[in-house]
């Protein structure tokens, strides 16, 4: 859109106030119709989708020239609802006597009227003059009013210029505290515009509700949001205050707790008493994962002995010299000069070691060995027992 600081965008029509910037209707421009051919009349109905409910009550509707027509004002007025808007000059309504600007008095004025609309040409500078229509102002110019001023202006213009600026407020302050954040999916863009509109809305009402609300403060705003968020967010933390968690997230959980004590008024004693019980149960969880390591490590001890054993006895004894050596004996082709963890301890010990086994080809570190014979090496193992004597090679 041309005269927009963003380059590109969603489009969104708005109806707001013009004063608070209230934001009362939005739609979302979802491009040409696919079929039929382009719309017509597009600025009407617009404004009269989005100000529908705004019925009676001495209301007005200010709009650009976009949106301004003859026809536009009739179907307002018929909803008991005023118009004030500029016009564009290629509209067939407006007479050839207020189009001229040739020969005019700079800060002049010249008027039409029906019965229920008032047209004025407004020559604001040299060969240059402004249009505008208003169903507000059905009365002739007051000439000595408008005298007063300097620079001539009717009260159309004044008061055209002084509520137009509504939909452009809103854009401002919705973009000094924005939730949005860089995306290439557009319903993600939609749903933080309608997150900023909603939290600026939901001002607007604090306000109005209690103006004695922080009295002197300039940023009012960011504190009401920065309390918003809290309230929001506050009842799903106590909601899992106690929750059973991990103790991996025990500290994450800690530290939003004591975020949020600030809003929930919490004593310094209840703070120190959660700590206490959250350092507890941290304590309680590695305990309990040491021990249950430590057993299944006596577990697979105990399977292997026993299947030693088993195997010992059904094997006859033929040497009566024994070494003790480990059982892995010979590194796998390909693994030279290299260290790697035991593949049975826990990762978090993090042993290094060259010797495999030579049966499963597993890296074993001596404190996963057993001592064997060299008859029950070679039974079992397939193991070089040579000599008498399992050797433990080190390439």
């Amino acid at each position: 859109m041309p005269n927009k600081p963003a380059r590109y965008g969603i489009k969104i029509w708005v109806a707001c106030d013009s004063k608070s910037s209230y934001a009362w209707k939005m739609q979302v421009y979802t491009g040409k119709p696919t079929a039929g051919g382009s719309e017509k009349n597009q600025g009407m109905r617009v404004v009269l989708d989005v100000t529908e409910g705004l019925t009676g009550g001495h209301k007005t509707v200010t709009c650009d020239n976009f949106f301004t027509s003859y026809e536009l004002g009739q179907r307002l007025l018929e909803r008991d609802v005023a118009m004030v808007g500029t016009v564009r000059r290629n509209k067939p309504e407006l007479p050839l006597a207020l189009l001229a600007s040739k020969n005019r008095q700079v800060l002049s004025s010249k008027f039409a009227f029906t019965s229920t609309t008032t047209l004025v040409s407004y020559m604001a500078k040299k060969n240059k003059n402004v249009m505008l229509m208003s169903t507000l102002h059905t009365e002739a110019p007051d000439d000595d009013a408008a005298g007063r001023r300097k620079d001539g202006k009717p009260a159309i213009v004044l008061d055209y210029n002084s509520n137009k600026g509504g939909v452009d407020n809103l854009d401002k302050v919705i973009g000094t505290y924005s939730c949005r954040r860089m995306t290439a999916r557009w319903p993600l863009v939609i749903f933080h515009n309608i997150i900023d509109v909603s939290s600026y809305n939901a001002f607007v009402l604090w306000r109005e509700i209690n103006p004695g609300w922080l009295p002197g403060k300039r940023n009012k705003r960011r504190l009401f949001l920065e309390q918003l968020g809290k309230a929001l967010v506050t009842p799903l933390i106590q909601k899992r205050e106690r929750l059973p968690r991990t103790a991996a997230s025990a500290s994450v959980v800690r530290a939003v707790q004591k975020n949020s004590a600030k809003c929930r008024d919490w004593p310094e004693e209840q703070e120190d008493e959660d700590k206490e019980e959250d350092e507890e149960e941290e304590e309680e969880a590695a305990e309990e994962e040491e021990e249950e390591e430590e057993q299944q490590q006596k577990r697979k001890t105990k399977q292997r002995k026993e299947q030693q054993q088993q195997q010992h006895q059904q094997q006859p004894m033929t040497m009566t010299t024994t070494t003790t050596t480990t059982s892995s004996a010979v590194s796998p082709p390909g693994t030279h000069n290299k260290r790697k963890r035991c593949q049975i301890c826990p990762a978090k010990k993090d042993r290094k070691t060259q010797t495999v086994c030579s049966g499963c080809k597993t890296f074993i570190c001596k404190g996963c060995t057993l001592p064997y014979c060299p008859t029950c090496a070679h039974f079992n193992l397939g193991a070089d027992t040579s000599g008498g004597e399992a050797r433990r090679r080190h390439v």
